[in-house]
């Protein structure tokens, strides 16, 4: 019974063109392919992952900038705060001491 089922399967294939290449790890896409074109192949995707690999450090790297920007200048303006509440500390206690003195 499987010699009839393999005697009948024999010529059957499910590439184009027919035989029987129904081998299990053969690699058919690049098989008709030149040496020169798959060469041209594998380095334009070569530089599209170096490309790939190269912007998205870049763009990580610059993510960093604006927000150490954006720290500096709240910094700048947490110390024009801070001096201001200072210098109204210090008319508030001479306002007080100057009140203090009237009899």
């Amino acid at each position: 019974m499987i010699a009839d089922i393999a005697a009948t399967l024999s010529g059957w294939s499910i590439f184009p063109g027919g035989g029987s290449r129904l081998v299990i790890g053969e690699r058919i896409m690049f098989r008709n392919i030149g040496i020169s074109l798959r060469f041209v192949i594998a380095t334009i995707l070569a530089v599209f992952i170096v490309l790939a690999i190269t912007l998205s450090t870049t763009f990580n790297y610059m993510g960093g900038i604006p927000q150490a920007a954006e720290e500096r200048e709240m910094g700048e303006i947490f110390e024009i705060v801070v001096s201001g509440v200072e210098s109204e500390g210090r008319l508030a206690r001479a306002m007080s001491a100057l009140v203090a003195g009237i009899p």
